[in-house]
């Protein structure tokens, strides 16, 4: 309680800027800390609900989370910020249904040309009504044509399919290994690149 009224005076006292207080909150000690602890079993005892806060509670990604990780980790993720929307890749099955125009052949969704746009982070994707992309979808990306007040968190199988066999994990593998190979000469330092790229650490000897 005492954070809580400590933030809301801040928050008065600095103008009631939203920004500021985000900025504070993830700029903080609390919310940069490593999920990982020396003694996280012993924690996991002594304190099951981590409400003493002594390591980063776990949480799954989001869909647009995980695809700007992605691309992130291959090295393709365009970070500058601002100007106008992306129309990233999505499935080639929807992007190239016929429009509901009359008389109309072209296809109802077209790419950005270059991979510099279409690889924009993905608050800055532009979201057709109606045409979901399928690769967030299975992720719990919310339907544009509702609101939506809680996200679900589900887990379920097409979501491991989706990881195996989708096009997009595809080429994101593809550009990952190419990555892999400019930056690291031998197998042992391209399979240390990669843990650190993808995971934030070292392999262990067992990995």
């Amino acid at each position: 309680p005492e954070l809580l009224d400590w933030l809301t005076a801040d928050f008065v006292e600095h103008g009631w800027t939203f920004k500021r207080l985000h900025k504070l909150i993830m700029m903080s000690d609390a919310y940069r800390m490593s999920a990982q602890h020396p003694q996280l079993e012993k924690l996991r005892t002594s304190d099951p609900n981590n409400d003493l806060l002594a390591f980063f509670p776990t949480r799954r990604l989001s869909a647009e989370e995980l695809r700007d990780t992605m691309l992130a980790v291959t090295g393709e993720l365009n970070s500058t910020m601002g100007g106008l929307p992306a129309r990233p890749e999505i499935n080639l099955e929807v992007a190239l249904q016929p429009r509901m125009i009359q008389f109309s052949l072209a296809p109802s969704y077209q790419p950005s040309p270059t991979p510099e746009e279409r690889n924009r982070r993905s608050v800055y994707a532009y979201r057709v009504r109606g045409q979901a992309d399928p690769f967030l979808e299975v992720f719990n990306q919310p339907n544009p044509n509702d609101s939506c007040e809680q996200r679900d968190s589900a887990a379920v199988s097409p979501q491991a399919f989706t990881l195996m066999n989708s096009d997009l994990m595809t080429d994101r593998s593809i550009a990952f290994a190419l990555r892999l190979e400019q930056e690291s000469k031998s197998v042992e330092a391209q399979v240390t690149r990669a843990f650190q790229l993808a995971f934030g650490r070292a392999p262990s000897a067992q990995e």
